[in-house]
Formats: C-alpha cells, sequence, structure tokens
C-alpha cells in the first residue's frame, strides 16, 4: 500500500513538473493581451530613455510617448499600482543611469487596491520571487491585503502560501490559461504578436478601448468614499523617494475621466483622493502632484475609463504643457 501511495505521489508530482514546464515554455499561447503589454515593459527595463512614463492602463492609453521630442518611453503596467512601478523604477536604474524625468499617472482606485496584482504581476513572471515576497511580507507587516479594500487584516501566512503556488504553476492557477492555448493556441499568438507590434511601435502607448465614446461611468463611481491602502501607499512613497535621491523629476497627474464619470462621482470619494495626494505633495515637495481631477467630453474616451486617440492627444498636449518636456 505505501509503495502504491509513493507511487501515486511520484506520478501527480511528473505531472505537476511536465504541467509547469508547459506554463513557463509557452506563454504567448496561453495568456490574453496583457501578458504581451507585461512582456513589452519587462523587456525594455534594460533600454535607456531620457524620459519614462510609469503607470496603469490609463496612463498606457492616454499618454502618446511618440509625440515628444524627447526620448520618452512608457513603461506603463496595464491593472498596475505603485507597487509594480516601484520595481519598475527599481528595476530601470539596475541597467541604465536614472533618466531626467518621470512621469507618474495612476487612476483613483488604483490607491485603494491592486486587484490584478495575483493575476498578472506574480502569475505571469513580472515580478520575480524575491519581489513578491517582499511585497507579501510588506503585506503582512501593514496587515494590508493589496487585493482588497479597507487595509483588511492580512498575518501573511495564506499569502506566502500563494505566492509558492504560483510560482510552482500550481495546476488549479492555471488550469483556464492552458485549455485556452489548447483551444486557441494560435490565436493567442497571433494576439501576442499584433500587441507586441502596436506596443513597440507606439513607444509603449496601446489603447484599450475602442468604442467612439464612453457609454457609462467608470468604476471609481461605485465608491461613496475614498478608502487608501497603507501597502500601496508605501510603495507610492518609496517610489518618490527613490526618484528623489536619484536626482530625478517627477511629476504626477491622474488620467482624465469622461463627463458620465464627473455626473456620477461621489463628493466624498473625491475629497478625500484629494486628501491623500495633498499628503503626499507635503511630504515630496519637490514632485509636482497634480491633485485635482480632469474631466473631458465622453468622445475623448474609448470605453468608460480608457481615453481614445483624441483624449490621449489631448492629455499628452497638457502634460507637455505642466511638464515643459519637449
Amino acid at each position: 500500500m505505501k509503495k502504491l501511495l509513493f507511487k501515486l505521489i511520484g506520478f501527480l508530482l511528473l505531472v505537476w513538473a511536465l504541467f509547469a514546464a508547459v506554463v513557463y515554455a509557452f506563454p504567448k499561447y496561453l495568456y490574453n493581451d496583457e501578458y504581451g503589454l507585461y512582456a513589452n515593459t519587462k523587456a525594455q527595463l534594460s533600454e535607456a530613455h531620457d524620459v519614462i512614463i510609469i503607470g496603469d492602463s490609463r496612463a498606457q492609453a492616454g499618454v502618446l510617448a511618440g509625440r515628444f521630442d524627447s526620448d520618452v518611453y512608457s513603461l506603463t503596467l496595464p491593472g498596475g499600482t505603485a507597487v509594480e512601478g516601484y520595481y519598475v523604477l527599481d528595476e530601470y536604474l539596475k541597467h541604465n543611469s536614472a533618466p531626467e524625468a518621470v512621469i507618474l499617472s495612476y487612476a483613483p482606485y488604483h490607491f485603494e487596491l491592486g486587484e490584478t496584482f495575483w493575476e498578472r504581476a506574480v502569475k505571469l513572471d513580472f515580478l520575480s520571487f524575491c519581489q513578491s515576497f517582499e511585497v507579501v511580507r510588506e503585506s503582512a507587516r501593514l496587515k494590508d491585503d493589496i487585493a482588497w479594500r479597507g487595509n483588511d487584516g492580512n498575518d501573511g501566512f495564506l499569502e506566502y502560501g500563494e505566492l509558492l503556488l504560483y510560482k510552482l504553476k500550481y495546476p488549479p492557477y492555471y488550469m483556464a490559461d492552458v485549455s485556452s492555448g489548447l483551444s486557441q493556441g494560435k490565436i493567442n499568438a497571433a494576439r501576442y504578436a499584433w500587441v507586441t507590434k502596436e506596443v513597440k511601435r507606439g513607444k509603449g502607448h496601446f489603447y484599450f478601448g475602442r468604442a467612439k465614446q464612453a457609454e457609462g461611468p467608470n468604476s471609481e463611481t461605485a465608491r461613496t468614499d475614498f478608502e487608501g491602502s497603507d501597502l500601496i501607499e508605501t510603495y507610492f512613497d518609496r517610489l518618490l523617494t527613490r526618484c528623489e535621491d536619484e536626482g530625478i523629476e517627477v511629476y504626477f497627474f491622474t488620467a482624465p475621466m469622461s463627463e458620465k464619470t464627473e455626473q456620477a462621482m461621489h463628493a466624498d470619494f473625491i475629497s478625500g483622493y484629494q486628501a491623500m495626494m495633498e499628503r503626499v505633495q507635503e511630504t515630496h515637495p519637490h514632485a509636482v502632484i497634480e491633485t485635482d481631477i480632469t474631466y473631458l467630453p465622453n468622445d475623448c474616451f474609448g470605453d468608460e475609463s480608457h481615453l481614445n486617440e483624441k483624449g490621449a492627444k489631448w492629455f499628452t498636449e497638457y502634460i507637455k504643457q505642466q511638464t515643459e518636456i519637449e
């Protein structure tokens, strides 16, 4: 009986190892568009630029790096927060001298939670095991779970286990992706090639929504008040401090929102977000922190959250005027 049990365990471990090998070897056949975007940003961390943009998908869609005369590149991550942003800058500085300036841009709700941290930054191996471990350790220290609003208590035990399972490619976490690869691997690979071509052509820029206008309000309008994450705010402070230590000029803007969003926003959410950014400005007086939220007509948006070409041109010109980066 014991011998049979050991054989069964050995067989299961072998299957797991083969499964993990497939996940590691064929990512472009398994994942959706985000993998191409994350892979491009990771590949660009060894390339030097005069100015880099660090932010989320709204920044990736909204800032046209190619419209600057300076060498500007967007190292943005869809769904990313200042947690991932800190490691973007840290990895960049391991390979290059400090850029002249960093343009930072995150949506207000990305200071409340990092809902895609596990499914993108960890699952897609953008963050190394050591980097992910550091995030989990800080999460436990602050008792703040990155994936939940409201600074929920977190002793770290479950998160350490979850991290290990992700890095070992635990089959239940990746079964849907492998199934996608089996059923439409060629389609996924073709999308990966297209996304990679688009994002490289745009120097890191990528449009998300492709509609003619915003048809509804964005996700912030579901919030009646603002609950900042201690973990994300800690990493945002580290990101700004690192820039200061390296002598990098810092400019922060949140991407514009639509008129439909403006009509549905709660005053307490706006005031809470602005109060947080004002505290950040006081702590980092040399950084240029825009605390207000800008609104644009609905036809400047390709969906409820992301700017289209018209909106991106406006936002890019606005940033050029505010920063004097040509």
